[in-house]
């Protein structure tokens, strides 16, 4: 049977849509201590005082083994990153997904860092979640876990050098499952490491924890660093 010309075309873009979209196994949520942050980065005068609490760096789709997913090409413009205009859910993100280096005027308006994280990570997700469901999904993930709160439950607090195997052990037995602790060399003193990052990852569909499968210390050290 001969297809008609209007739905050959038609069928070529639905083809091209699906053949764009990206495999992964899991989700990584990564989520950063401010202060280590600020110590790293400049941050923006009205971010202070700093909040004591893990904000969200991202919400990355990832595969155990194969690639490792980053600016997934899409078939059009229709993907690109949307401003996000409801007040609520900006300062909600704003919370969440704070923007130390510029003011919550700038981040809101702008919105340059969660721009940024879409056009990275979260267009590789697309085949399950569309943008608004991407950022939503990163902020019900993160509500399921304080990670700071776990810490101290566990007498575990910043001000000093932590333990991370402590660290590791504790939010292990509270998620389930096994975290990712990332640390970074302060840049001010190259002898000294900081706890900078804790990942948790979920299962493709963002709902059940998962094992992170992978070196739960990352550039740690010997595994004694300075929580600030």
């Amino acid at each position: 049977m001969k297809i008609p010309q209007k739905m050959h075309h038609i069928l070529i873009i639905v083809v091209s849509i699906f053949s764009t979209t990206y495999s992964y196994d899991h989700f990584k949520l990564v989520q950063h201590w401010p202060t280590a942050f600020c110590i790293l980065n400049p941050c923006n005068p009205t971010r202070f005082p700093l909040p004591r609490e893990f904000k969200i760096h991202g919400l990355w789709p990832d595969n155990f083994n194969g690639p490792q997913l980053a600016y997934c090409p899409m078939p059009s413009t229709d993907y690109d990153y949307k401003l996000f205009v409801e007040v609520p859910f900006r300062t909600r993100l704003d919370n969440d997904w704070i923007d130390l280096e510029r003011s919550h005027a700038t981040t809101v308006r702008y919105q340059d860092v969660w721009h940024q994280q879409w056009e990275k990570h979260g267009k590789c997700g697309i085949s399950n979640f569309n943008q608004t469901a991407y950022f939503n999904k990163a902020i019900e993930l993160k509500s399921q876990f304080n990670l700071f709160s776990i810490l101290q439950q566990n007498g575990i607090s910043n001000g000093g050098t932590v333990d991370l195997r402590a660290v590791n052990t504790s939010i292990t037995i509270a998620i389930g499952e096994k975290p990712i602790i990332r640390c970074k060399v302060d840049t001010h003193n190259a002898n000294r490491r900081l706890l900078s990052e804790i990942v948790l990852c979920f299962d493709p569909n963002g709902i059940a924890v998962v094992d992170c499968g992978q070196t739960t210390l990352q550039n740690c050290g010997s595994g004694h660093v300075l929580f600030p």
